[in-house]
């Protein structure tokens, strides 16, 4: 939760030892953080804070309580 609230920006340094590792990782690729910019232009710390209250909202006996629900696959299609 709290690297998709508060993504991690990693210096060019981070990245080279990362890539030297034998496990493929997201943000060794090229166009993960100009994506990442790109996504996050619009987030505010006001809707950071309210994405914590929402998560923290979920949580039942210290532990975060999810379902599932069922919706059209186009629907589906369009939050991925």
């Amino acid at each position: 939760m709290q690297r998709n609230i508060n993504p991690v920006a990693l210096s060019e340094q981070n990245i080279a030892q990362l890539m030297k590792t034998a496990v493929p990782v997201k943000e060794t690729d090229a166009d993960f953080t100009p994506r990442q910019a790109e996504l996050n232009v619009n987030v505010c710390a006001a809707i950071r804070e309210q994405a914590i209250r929402n998560r923290l909202a979920l949580k039942v006996d210290g532990l975060i309580s999810e379902s599932y629900r069922f919706i059209e696959p186009a629907l589906s299609l369009k939050c991925m």
